[in-house]
């Protein structure tokens, strides 16, 4: 956020990556730069919900850095798909999307920490959430829900008695189904031993956010999981 100079003056600042782009790799500043993207999300969380607005857009794309080659990361929020807190708005990207907005609950504070949450996740393990691979668009929200529940088998989808709109009935219900009997999703193991399963060389060659190196994995894992993650999961 900037100052105001005059209402004719329009301010540009050049931000040369974001932090969903290939071109972060193992051998930078993996701590600075998971610092800044944490510092910058977070700030941004705290910062809107003194303007009563929540981020709906928060994802790796729209976290723009300077100086990446540096020891001095700069990481900024941009694109910000803001709404007013309790806003019936289902805004979030799909892999990002907090559980309790799939139900259509109201968009508050805690679902942009959700997906700040998330976001860190979708770099270890590309594709453990979203509808990337979902047979059909019809299905993409069910298909979403179902990855959560494997995720966080504790998070109760309800009945499609306890919703109200037919569309939802249907999505619930189908979750659940998924959740239990699509082979694909029966890989996603509960989240502790779904991280278990995270090789550092894997990571290099699938995900946008580089980790080549163990030091940098576990940095990762220890700065985005256990700071963020495991106070964030479905409930």
């Amino acid at each position: 956020m900037y100052d105001v100079l005059e209402s004719s003056t329009i301010a540009l600042e050049w931000l040369g990556h974001h932090s969903g782009g290939g071109e972060i790799s193992a051998h930078m500043y993996i701590y600075s730069l998971i610092l800044a993207v944490l510092r910058a999300a977070l700030i941004s969380c705290v910062f809107l919900e003194g303007h009563q607005r929540v981020n709906t857009d928060i994802k790796p794309a729209n976290i723009l850095l300077l100086g990446i080659k540096t020891g001095h990361i700069t990481a900024m929020v941009g694109d910000l798909g803001l709404v007013p807190v309790g806003s019936l708005f289902n805004g979030q990207p799909y892999a990002m999307r907090a559980p309790e907005i799939f139900l259509g609950q109201p968009c508050k504070e805690p679902s942009q920490v959700w997906e700040v949450a998330t976001m860190l996740l979708c770099w270890i393990k590309p594709g453990i959430l979203g509808a990337w691979d979902s047979p059909h668009p019809l299905i993409d929200e069910a298909w979403c829900m179902a990855k959560i529940k494997r995720l966080f088998p504790h998070w109760g989808i309800p009945t499609p008695n306890e919703v109200m709109r037919y569309t939802l009935k249907a999505a619930v219900k189908s979750a659940n189904c998924f959740s239990k009997a699509v082979p694909e999703l029966q890989v996603i193991l509960p989240f502790d031993r779904e991280i278990q399963k995270v090789d550092a060389a894997a990571v290099e060659e699938s995900s946008s956010f580089y980790v080549g190196s163990e030091s940098g994995r576990k940095a990762l894992i220890c700065a985005g999981i256990e700071g963020v993650l495991i106070v964030c999961e479905a409930r």
